[in-house]
């Protein structure tokens, strides 16, 4: 039996871990609750680094993918707006 988890089922778990802070931001919950959310994330992915599993740079790359999943691109094409006419408004905030 090996002593070392898989990469896959903890880089899986970080994702939930990130999924839930970004919910929670959205959710506007409580400041310490997103807190504590935000730190068990940060905390497992120096976790992950500090044990060698994965480099900052991967952790970055699946913290992209899911803010991109949450909030969809970080940027886009932006169309001109004609006088007097307002912004278009890509994604609402509650």
């Amino acid at each position: 039996m090996s002593k070392h988890m898989p990469k896959v089922p903890l880089v899986q778990t970080l994702r939930e871990l990130l999924r839930d802070v970004f919910r929670q931001r959205d959710a506007g919950v409580p400041n310490a609750r997103f807190a504590r959310s935000l730190g068990y994330a940060d905390g497992y992915m120096q976790a992950l680094i500090d044990a060698g599993v994965a480099e900052e740079r991967e952790l970055l790359q699946v913290v992209a993918e899911e803010r991109t999943r949450t909030d969809g691109p970080g940027s886009s094409e932006l169309r001109p707006v004609a006088d007097g006419e307002a912004p278009a408004v890509t994604r609402a905030v509650a």
